[in-house]
């Protein structure tokens, strides 16, 4: 599928990317290398203050050819806000990082956390790539940051060992993994019925993924994995309804050192960042990936 070394480079300076919660960790990083690859980036982030600080960290390194523009995913008017502006500033754009996301384990409230992560880490990224995607040009790329814990198969995951993430409802597993018939309102059902559960407190006895974080008893990323099981379901989706005139996949950045893995992660935010990238800057060919999901540049089946 190509590498990204300089003998294979088709971006240019008049090449468009957009990076959501590109204010800090592997959103940031994913943004840098972009421009230091020469890219014109587009960062964003729900708070201006911090994007325009990043945006200023960015130029003190050197790279002048990147602009920040304030954007809130899971606010419709602000996402169309927001492609009204990259429509008039840059009349279009070639890769979007769908980055932008949050946990809940901080939260008192779980209903409350649970509805805050699907509303981010799924509806948002549906929010802007529909605002956004009538200015994708042809060839151009969609990457969502998603997560193993967004694989139907998973039943532990390194560093966090004592998770125990698989879907143990048969028929919610099969209403997710259909090949055929899988659609926008299906997806949306089904992250609807886990909200209702939560609201139940019925999430783990009807078989949603459950989370001991660590050990310690104390539950996490249980929303956040069925957030990203609906990501990586829209991938899929997504990626079958553009036919291959826009490429769409998702990846794993792994246990990376950032604020949202509490710095436990094993790996650095560049290495984090490394497939997104590498999946963004494929060499153009005619079996380009797209509906797939990988980690470490390597696909792994959802």
């Amino acid at each position: 599928m190509g590498s990204n070394d300089k003998s294979s480079t088709w971006w240019s300076q008049d090449t468009v990317a957009v990076v959501t919660g590109a204010n800090r960790g592997i959103g940031l990083e994913i943004a840098r290398q972009f421009a230091q690859s020469g890219i014109t980036t587009i960062l964003t982030a729900r708070n201006e203050e911090r994007g325009q600080s990043t945006l200023s960290l960015l130029k003190a390194e050197g790279l002048q050819n990147v602009a920040f523009h304030q954007l809130e995913v899971t606010d419709l008017k602000s996402a169309k806000d927001f492609s009204v502006w990259v429509k008039q500033q840059y009349g279009g754009l070639d890769i979007l990082i769908n980055n932008a996301a949050i946990v809940s384990r901080h939260y008192t409230d779980k209903r409350q956390g649970a509805r805050d992560v699907i509303d981010t880490n799924y509806y948002g990224v549906k929010n802007v790539t529909n605002a956004l995607l009538p200015l994708i040009r042809a060839g151009g790329r969609i990457v969502n940051v998603s997560s193993r814990l967004g694989l139907l198969q998973v039943s532990s995951y390194p560093v966090y060992h004592s998770f125990h993430l698989t879907l143990n409802n048969e028929k919610l597993k099969e209403t997710i993994s259909v090949q055929e018939g899988l659609s926008e309102n299906l997806i949306d059902s089904f992250v609807s019925k886990f909200l209702e559960a939560v609201n139940k407190g019925e999430n783990f006895q009807q078989g949603w993924p459950a989370v001991d974080f660590k050990g310690t008893g104390r539950e996490a990323f249980f929303d956040y994995s069925v957030s990203k099981i609906a990501l990586n379901a829209y991938t899929k989706l997504l990626a079958f309804q553009l036919s291959n005139k826009i490429h769409v996949n998702s990846f794993c950045p792994g246990a990376t050192q950032t604020d949202m893995a509490d710095g436990l992660g094993e790996k650095t935010v560049k290495e984090g960042a490394d497939t997104g990238v590498w999946l963004a800057l494929l060499a153009p060919s005619s079996n380009l990936p797209s509906g797939k999901f990988f980690a470490e540049r390597v696909e792994i089946a959802f």
